[in-house]
């Protein structure tokens, strides 16, 4: 899952400057990161304390919603307001996405040895942003940049999908806790 969402946020932080330019609407790419930020950390803010109560699983699946949102609206995007809207649902995405799924790993791991567990998983999600660029721009070529963002957005549906079905012990399981109905089998 980690891999899919980094190779989902190294396409939109490779390719979102040429796909503004692509769509000549006046919008400084700037302000699509800056609306990211406003709304990642004004989702933040919260997290902590509604996952405690709501269950850790919902939320992950709630980020990667929002992931493929922001995904097919940037491949659809043709006005300066798209772009905006997409911004603070991705924004939306990471501050939600980042902080659960740190909880998730802490969650499942020793207090000694949370940190190298979660470096170790958080690699997935750097080694996707880090093969982005050559993948995504290789596909670029050849189906063009909303096209690029449209397996973006499907990369994300197929991270919902394994996060759905893989999360814990069995498949129930996983639905029932990525949907926040059930706990996580393999949290400590």
């Amino acid at each position: 899952m980690l891999l899919e969402v980094g190779l989902v946020f190294g396409t939109l932080s490779t390719f979102l400057p040429l796909r503004v330019v692509a769509a000549a609407v006046d919008f400084s790419p700037g302000w699509f990161y800056t609306a990211a930020a406003i709304s990642s950390f004004t989702v933040r803010l919260s997290i902590a304390k509604w996952s405690d109560r709501l269950g850790r699983g919902v939320f992950v699946t709630v980020a990667l919603c929002f992931y493929v949102l922001a995904m097919l609206g940037l491949s659809q995007a043709a006005q300066s307001w798209h772009f905006w809207l997409c911004g603070f649902t991705e924004g939306i995405a990471g501050g939600i996405f980042i902080p659960a799924t740190i909880v998730i790993l802490a969650d499942r791991t020793q207090p000694n040895e949370r940190a190298t567990v979660i470096g170790w998983a958080w690699m997935g999600f750097d080694l996707g942003i880090a093969l982005a660029g050559p993948l995504a721009g290789s596909l670029a070529q050849t189906i063009g940049l909303p096209r690029v963002f449209l397996a973006a957005a499907g990369l994300a549906a197929i991270a919902l999908i394994s996060f759905l079905t893989l999360s814990t012990a069995t498949v129930r399981s996983s639905v029932r806790f990525a949907l926040g109905q059930g706990q996580d089998s393999y949290a400590l």
